[in-house]
């Protein structure tokens, strides 16, 4: 996608962002090649230059985050020396020990691995695994609803004719009295 934007930019302005100078010869310096550049980085932005076309998003994609810390590498005194060694003050008076050599150290700063994988989240064999769990639930509580009720009319019907019993007894043992 960036190679996409910096050819864009490129073939419109005749140069590029600086952070795309491994892609093309010219970086843009000067105000109108600066609002060139920003012009055709808002159409990038809408996505009218086809770069989706040309270059679509990977499927695998390494990102690595980087800092910059600088320092000079030598004090005053060791300048002196160490300048004896590698320049000549007498062919070049301004030669400066850290202006000339650069020590470069490149290191992990974090170990990590993160994976992002994406999945269906609800697919079919889920639906139906749910569908028949509720369905299954609800007869269930219907069938004890059932039960509950039958067991209810049978009580009734138990206290019913205990009633009755007693009512005919207590009317057999009025009338024996009478």
């Amino acid at each position: 996608m960036e190679s996409c934007l910096a050819k864009a930019q490129f073939s419109k302005c005749k140069c590029s962002d600086a952070k795309y100078a491994g892609y093309v010869d010219k970086i843009c310096y000067q105000d109108a090649e600066l609002t060139c550049m920003n012009s055709v980085s808002s159409s990038f932005k809408r996505n009218r230059l086809g770069c989706t076309e040309q270059c679509p998003q990977p499927c695998e994609h390494h990102s690595y985050r980087y800092t910059i810390m600088t320092s000079t590498l030598t004090t005053k005194a060791k300048e002196t020396k160490e300048s004896k060694n590698f320049g000549d003050k007498k062919k070049d008076p301004n030669f400066k020990f850290d202006d000339n050599f650069l020590r470069v150290k490149i290191f992990y700063d974090e170990l990590n691995l993160e994976k992002i994988v994406q999945s269906t989240y609800y697919d079919l064999q889920t639906l139906l695994g749910d569908i028949g769990g509720q369905m299954g639930l609800w007869i269930g509580i219907s069938v004890i609803a059932v039960a509950e009720f039958g067991d209810l009319l049978i009580s009734l019907c138990i206290v019913a004719t205990r009633k009755s019993r007693d009512r005919k007894k207590t009317k057999s043992s009025e009338m024996e009295m009478h």
